[in-house]
């Protein structure tokens, strides 16, 4: 089972595997995660239209 372990400042603040980090309401790791791939869900997108 992969683990992703999400550090601040080296203390760990959100672990757990991605679905469930991406719950997180308000998760550093979905913030990082969002930002990352909105480039690529808005070329996606564009490329379907």
């Amino acid at each position: 089972l992969d683990r992703i372990v999400v550090l601040d400042n080296g203390k760990i603040i959100e672990q757990g595997s991605h679905d469930e980090l991406l719950k997180l309401k308000d998760g550093q790791y979905k913030k990082l995660w969002n930002r990352q791939s909105g480039a690529f869900i808005e070329e996606s997108k564009s490329a379907v239209k």
